[in-house]
């Protein structure tokens, strides 16, 4: 993926020069890219709805709720949805057809309703509207930066399209808001035996970490740093009541504490790997589970580029503030968001076909970059 940005880079490289104050700038390959991106997009979200209608969508979560048509993983395509519609905002203003804006239009809410009211996950439901709500922030922080006025017609329209988006959720209801409901309504069916009270991590690990403390596990199931940290797992769970549905905390506390526990600078440098023997284990939380299986060296390897050019967009934004307009500001936060959802829900940088749309995103902001940057040439 490092080898794709790389190559992206260098293939989707527009030039731009500046003379007069006036900016010649290669408008076709970006074109390009948005226009692939469409149709990727359109190809998305009409097959997930043909699987819907014709009732061969697989469930998003094993408990039935949620559709998420013929793809691996709700979260994926749920990051898929958001990071892509994060893109297509950037540039809808810059659609001179009416014709072709109003397509884009029609496939960004069928996207909308999809994620909103029929995935179940909280990524499609908030990632949504935060999409939403950052495309009107870009557009009124464009009227500052350069001093324009801002439509009342324009800001009007912004937040009616807004408003319509929870009357959907009000009115058609959320499977997202049904699988929180779920999710809460099980824990109090899963009980530590040891102390006859709700437990406060998932049943299959509290059923390990009473083999461990009766020592009945498996030999050579887990090494002694993993039976310590699953104890530690235990009693800080305790501690700080967390929730036993509550997946990523648990593992989050546990990998801390493996490599406390490991003690071992060369399993920080290079990393431990997935050691873990339980599914619920496997770090979803992708942004630290870097750190703690590839090692520091790994992380900056995979991740030093993405970060790289998040810092130097975030460098320019200060430099060249007047110069920002509302398409930089939204491929930005593209790649922000990329960084939280690989942070809070994951299926971002350990996806293929995600990662494929955050490199775009990449692209497109260097390319931007670049011709905020430009210098003026005689």
């Amino acid at each position: 993926m490092v080898l794709c940005l790389y190559v992206f880079c260098s293939v989707f490289s527009v030039t731009s020069t500046q003379c007069n104050n006036t900016i010649v700038n290669s408008e076709r390959i970006p074109k390009a890219i948005q226009k692939s991106l469409i149709v990727s997009l359109s190809i998305y979200i009409v097959s997930i709805y043909i699987s819907i209608i014709t009732n061969t969508s697989s469930t998003t979560y094993i408990e039935g709720i949620g559709y998420k048509g013929w793809f691996e993983s709700g979260n994926s395509i749920s990051a898929i949805l958001v990071l892509s519609t994060f893109i297509v905002l950037s540039s809808i203003l810059k659609i001179r057809s009416k014709a072709a804006r109003a397509y884009v239009v029609l496939i960004l809410t069928l996207v909308g309703v999809f994620l909103m009211t029929l995935i179940g996950t909280r990524v499609g439901l908030i990632g949504f509207v935060v999409a939403t709500l950052c495309f009107i922030i870009a557009q009124i922080s464009e009227k500052i930066a350069t001093k324009a006025g801002f439509s009342r017609k324009n800001f009007t329209i912004l937040l009616a399209i807004l408003l319509l988006l929870v009357i959907v959720v009000i009115t058609a209801g959320s499977l997202t808001l049904k699988r929180r409901q779920h999710l809460k309504n099980m824990e109090n069916t899963i009980i530590d035996e040891s102390t006859g009270e709700v437990s406060h991590l998932t049943g299959d690990l509290t059923t390990i970490r009473n083999k461990i403390v009766n020592n009945e596990l498996e030999e050579n199931f887990m090494t002694e740093a993993q039976k310590q940290s699953i104890l530690d797992l235990y009693d800080t769970a305790r501690k700080y009541n967390v929730s036993n549905t509550n997946t990523r905390m648990q593992q989050l506390i546990y990998h801390c504490m493996l490599i406390k526990n490991q003690k071992n600078p060369i399993l920080i440098l290079f990393g431990n790997g997935y050691l873990t023997n339980t599914n619920e284990l496997v770090w979803e939380m992708e942004f630290p589970a870097f750190i703690a299986n590839f090692g520091i060296i790994g992380f900056a390897l995979y991740m030093g580029p993405f970060l790289t050019i998040l810092i130097k967009a975030i460098i320019t934004v200060f430099k060249k503030f007047k110069r920002i307009d509302a398409e930089y500001t939204m491929l930005l936060l593209t790649v922000l968001l990329s960084f939280i959802l690989s942070t809070l829900s994951g299926y971002t940088f350990f996806n293929s076909s995600s990662m494929i749309i955050i490199i775009i995103a990449n692209v497109l902001l260097v390319n931007k970059i670049k011709e905020v940057n430009i210098s003026c040439e005689k």
